[in-house]
């Protein structure tokens, strides 16, 4: 990985040194991907792309959703089970 060598001002190097410190540097990489995803979603809805769930039927379609051992349709390319065409 090519490396630089830079000159900061002592201002610089403490707020450098407090953003590494604190882990901010970790939380906009964080908020970057959140912001990616939920582009994503607003995306996909403004296509279309998407299905209602009645809120009585929420919590059996999060349980589905839930990887089980031998029953992961996101490896095996198997099909939604909300899905009944």
């Amino acid at each position: 990985m090519p490396t630089r060598t830079i000159s900061l001002t002592a201002e610089q190097d403490a707020s450098v040194e407090q953003i590494v410190k604190t882990g901010e540097h970790r939380d906009a990489l964080k908020l970057k991907s959140l912001r990616a995803r939920i582009k994503a979603g607003s995306d996909a809805i403004e296509r279309g792309a998407f299905i209602e769930i009645d809120d009585a039927d929420l919590d059996g379609y999060v349980e589905r959703l839930t990887p089980r051992a031998g029953n992961d349709t996101r490896r095996t390319g198997g099909t939604d089970p909300q899905d009944k065409d």
